[in-house]
């Protein structure tokens, strides 16, 4: 999964792009 097309919920977006 892309940072940018990730989209489940705003805290799991959070969450990936902060891992990323």
């Amino acid at each position: 999964l892309e940072g940018k097309e990730y989209v489940v919920c705003e805290g799991d977006i959070i969450n990936f792009r902060f891992s990323v």
